[in-house]
């Protein structure tokens, strides 16, 4: 049985670990914010090189997409690289199918929002189905809409990273002196 000094050990060990874990939740948060900007820029840069892999050097879809995955960072390079795959491997899936599947792996390892996520499962329907001047100005339009959603992810991240990083070892505090 603790006494005296073991009760106060635990008593400071435990809001210790409180604060540290409030703390870590608070900048895992922030650290998401800046995640979320840093994987729009990478789609962004990937569509665009995917844009001209497919408009000028006119490389299959399936190939394209493989090129591409190469050149971009994670989270990215799976999204594109599942979604060559599905090509690849599955005979009778559709370009939409196998764009789709990529957003899923998206979806679990990215920061993105849903809106983000929206964005690129809208653009699914117009992948493969045009000629290549359409499907230039779609991957243009696709890159201005994603350049919109980056512009406003920064602007979120830097007006809101302070408040979750403050945000998280202020609770911590919280917490500790409600249980003192």
């Amino acid at each position: 049985m603790l006494k005296g000094r073991g009760i106060v050990l635990v008593k400071i060990v435990g809001g210790l670990l409180t604060f540290l874990a409030c703390g870590a939740y608070g900048l895992a948060g922030a650290k998401s914010l800046d995640n979320r900007v840093r994987q729009l820029k990478s789609i962004r840069f990937a569509l665009a090189i995917l844009e001209k892999e497919i408009t000028y050097l006119q490389n299959p879809l399936p190939r394209a997409l493989q090129k591409t995955a190469l050149l971009a960072e994670p989270p990215t390079r799976q999204f594109l690289a599942v979604a060559a795959g599905c090509l690849e491997r599955r005979g009778g899936v559709t370009a939409e199918e196998a764009w789709l599947e990529g957003i899923k792996t998206l979806q679990e390892n990215s920061d993105l929002s849903e809106t983000d996520l929206f964005l690129l499962q809208s653009f699914a329907s117009r992948l493969g189905m045009s000629d290549t001047e359409e499907q230039k100005k779609a991957f243009q339009l696709l890159g201005e809409e994603i350049k919109q959603l980056e512009d406003s992810a920064f602007k979120t991240a830097a007006t809101e990273k302070k408040l979750w990083t403050y945000g998280g070892f202020l609770l911590g505090t919280l917490v500790v002196l409600l249980l003192l």
